[in-house]
């Protein structure tokens, strides 16, 4: 009879550590956070952007977009305030509407 207790303890001992030790909670990644994409690389991967973001630079990356036009969008802040610059009419700013995310 002890042999058995003794066998019973082993084999509960042993199916409940490996069961603790298969649901242990899993550990993060080991590897670095991912740093925020630039707008350059958003532009590339055709993720959208906020108007908030862009600089005169990265506006002239746009489609339709030169170095005049870049000056004047430079402090754009919504698609209404964009909708009023002279040289986008309605046709630039439905080519341009894909590349901005609404912000509320």
């Amino acid at each position: 009879m002890k042999i058995f207790t003794k066998l019973l303890v082993f084999w509960f001992v042993l199916f409940a550590t490996a069961f603790l030790w298969h649901h242990q909670p899993q550990t993060a990644s080991l590897q670095p956070p991912m740093e925020p994409l630039t707008v350059e690389e958003k532009i590339l991967c055709g993720l959208p952007l906020s108007l908030r973001q862009l600089d005169e630079k990265t506006w002239q990356t746009l489609p339709g977009i030169g170095p005049g036009l870049a000056k004047k969008l430079k402090g754009v802040r919504s698609l209404e305030e964009l909708d009023a610059i002279p040289g986008i009419g309605p046709k630039r700013l439905e080519q341009l509407r894909p590349y901005f995310v609404t912000e509320f």
